[in-house]
């Protein structure tokens, strides 16, 4: 029988690549019991206000406690699950994988290791549009409907005292009661819940000639897509939105010059099978596909002119930012030495393993710097400390990591907002730190 659990991180950031966990809580579907797993942020971060003052948490808190590397172990372990659903789950991903690159581990283990990984937002979202009266989503005041959990949750049970948001663990619990709720009144959509989000179900999709459905689930609309072309290294699959071509009988002028460009009119997209959106087969749900489709001679032209540049292989850009170069990581040739760090119990004989790829030897620094800052040499000690008075201390509003600077701003905004001191202690923290770092 397939394992099934719910998970839910709590962070310093939101920014990609610096979206690093303090809190975990994880459980089972079927059980309403909540493990709750807590670290102190590394320290070479700063605690971030505004993360703090959303889930009421005390800044001192974050930064007690074992170190990620200390406690991840034991959280990875936890997250082992068949099935795994988060509330806007591409977030909690990329939580975890910016935790494990962190320290040192393959930050795409759960994408690899045959977990399906499930959107609970998107998957509620699906649920209402196709059952509004079981499932209920909330409008906002601009008459838009809205997919917090919160404001999701009490349009469906109403409100709940008990229910402390923003925590981890009262988040895995509305996620839930939400799920649960599914599985009772809509079961035939919940029994066929894993081919929205498995790869495997997407592939398929994509890579045969049938006409698809993709669901977006914010502004909750269905959009039917005919699969024309797949990218010359198989990343995607372009596609026509058939509700967005209309009933043309050929191209415009202004489509075939897009395409000769390598660009993409509003009509056509490209998917992938680890995309955001739910897509699916609509003889899955019974829906009736009622849009007009292109000849083969359109859909034909519009191969050929796909082929020309958009079809070729992507170049990506390497990242500036360490935080930022995941791909390929650890490399083959490190892999035995991530495996022998780990293992290994004493943090001066950790200090001995060669690594080979720089990314390797300045994330292995950071976290004997994080973890046993007196085991390391006083070079390499320096360079860190020089690292942390740079990234502490610029200037810079648009850095992706929390600065001194940035958080006193912050703490002014919220004091503005709540006419009150916010955080208290914490500016008095940073200034003092700010002076010694300026000496």
């Amino acid at each position: 029988m397939e394992t099934e659990g719910i998970f839910d991180f709590e962070t310093n950031g939101i920014e990609k690549g610096f979206s690093y966990p303090h809190q975990l809580a994880i459980g089972e579907i079927d059980s309403k019991h909540v493990k709750v797993f807590n670290n102190r942020i590394l320290t070479y971060d700063l605690p971030n206000p505004r993360a703090l003052f959303a889930t009421n948490m005390k800044w001192e808190k974050l930064l007690k406690g074992p170190s990620l590397y200390e406690v991840m172990p034991e959280m990875f372990s936890a997250l082992d699950f068949d099935i795994l659903w988060g509330w806007n789950v591409k977030y909690d991903s990329g939580v975890l994988e910016d935790g494990l690159f962190s320290i040192g581990y393959n930050p795409y283990i759960k994408k690899t290791d045959g977990t399906v990984i499930c959107d609970a937002m998107s998957f509620t979202s699906l649920s209402s549009f196709l059952e509004p009266e079981k499932m209920k989503i909330p409008i906002n005041e601009k008459g838009k409907p809205t997919l917090k959990l919160e404001k999701v949750y009490i349009e469906n049970f109403g409100e709940d005292s008990n229910m402390n948001w923003h925590q981890a663990d009262f988040d895995v619990e509305g996620t839930r009661k939400l799920l649960k709720k599914i599985e009772k009144e809509i079961p035939n959509l919940w029994n066929i819940r894993t081919q929205f989000f498995n790869k495997y179900s997407r592939q398929r999709i994509l890579s045969e000639p049938k006409i698809y459905a993709y669901y977006l689930h914010f502004s909750r609309n269905i959009n039917f897509m005919k699969p024309i072309l797949q990218r010359e290294d198989g990343t995607g699959t372009f596609s026509v939105n058939l509700n967005k071509f209309g009933n043309k009988n050929s191209l415009t002028t202004n489509d075939k010059k897009k395409l000769k460009e390598g660009k993409k009119p509003s009509w056509l997209a490209e998917h992938f099978k680890n995309m955001d959106y739910i897509i699916f087969d609509p003889d899955s749900l019974k829906l009736d596909v009622d849009t007009y489709e292109p000849n083969d001679e359109i859909l034909e032209e519009i191969s050929d002119l796909i082929s020309l540049k958009l079809a070729k292989p992507k170049v990506w850009k390497e990242p500036k930012l360490l935080e930022h170069q995941k791909f390929n990581f650890p490399i083959k040739e490190d892999k035995q030495s991530w495996d022998l760090f780990h293992k290994t119990q004493d943090w001066d004989e950790k200090v001995q393993i060669k690594f080979k790829d720089m990314r390797s030897k300045r994330i292995a620094q950071r976290l004997i710097y994080d973890n046993a800052p007196g085991s390391l040499d006083t070079q390499p000690y320096k360079v860190i400390e020089d690292y942390i008075k740079e990234r502490w201390l610029s200037e810079d509003p648009d850095v992706p990591w929390v600065t001194i600077p940035k958080a006193l701003k912050e703490l002014g905004n919220i004091e503005r907002e709540t006419e009150g001191e916010a955080l208290p202690g914490y500016k008095d923290y940073l200034i003092n730190i700010s002076n010694e770092l300026k000496k």
